[in-house]
């Protein structure tokens, strides 16, 4: 009966870890790149495409380490082998890494409607 406990555990951790990492590759994969015209001197608008770029990729970047500190503290939770310990570390960590997610979340929409409004 333990050893079916552990096999939930791991299908129903990775079932999240795998989901949270397709949505952090969603945020990496759906950015829109804008298109500049090479002869055109930098303008406002450029340059503000340019840096809405840079921190929707930086915003990508921090989503995909975030889905991976999950993963991370998934395989913790599942080696910790009833370690409290380990176990208070694992759920630490899915905790932060969460907190993490959600602010990366809400910052993406900031920056979408801060560049809606400009």
């Amino acid at each position: 009966m333990l050893k079916i406990k552990n096999l939930y555990k791991l299908i129903s951790v990775g079932l999240v870890s795998l989901s949270l990492f397709v949505l952090g590759f969603s945020f990496a994969l759906a950015q829109d790149i804008p298109v500049v015209d090479q002869d055109a001197s930098l303008t406002i608008t450029s340059i503000e495409a340019k840096v809405v770029t840079v921190v929707n990729y930086v915003i990508s970047l921090i989503a995909i380490v975030a889905v991976a500190m999950i993963i991370y503290a998934g395989y913790l939770y599942i080696s910790s082998g009833g370690d409290e310990k380990k176990l208070g570390q694992a759920k630490s960590l899915i905790l932060y890494a969460v907190i993490g997610l959600v602010v990366v979340v809400v910052s993406y929409s900031i920056v979408g409607f801060v560049n809606s409004l400009v």
